[in-house]
């Protein structure tokens, strides 16, 4: 029971991965500083995967096939996000990302700090 725990509770965490990226794209309206050669090797990764999951011969249980599922669909809305958001700069959004940052790393310091 324990292993499997551990191992739910692994898969869960790599499926959610792209998610704070995600987020933060769609936040700023922006992809800058996130390299499309990372998104072009999560969808090649999780193409092979999901496909081996699914057409393969071993016998792959659901919990890693929604898991693969879930990883695929953020990372092709990111790569959808390259195609929104690609020309614009997240630092020409009104001057209020730098205050957002500057925000966001005062409250990760302060979290640590506790």
């Amino acid at each position: 029971m324990y292993v499997q725990l551990v191992g739910v509770l692994a898969l869960g965490i790599e499926a959610l991965l792209p998610i704070p990226q995600f987020l933060s794209n769609y936040r700023h309206k922006s992809v800058s500083g996130f390299r499309p050669s990372v998104v072009i090797a999560w969808l090649a990764g999780d193409i092979f995967k999901t496909s081996y999951f699914f057409f393969g011969e071993a016998n792959v249980t659901w919990q890693f096939k929604m898991c693969a599922i879930v990883q695929f669909v953020f990372d092709i809305g990111i790569a959808v996000q390259f195609c929104v958001y690609g020309g614009k700069s997240a630092w020409t959004l009104d001057g209020k990302l730098g205050q957002e940052i500057e925000q966001e790393l005062e409250e990760g310091l302060g979290a640590m700090k506790r």
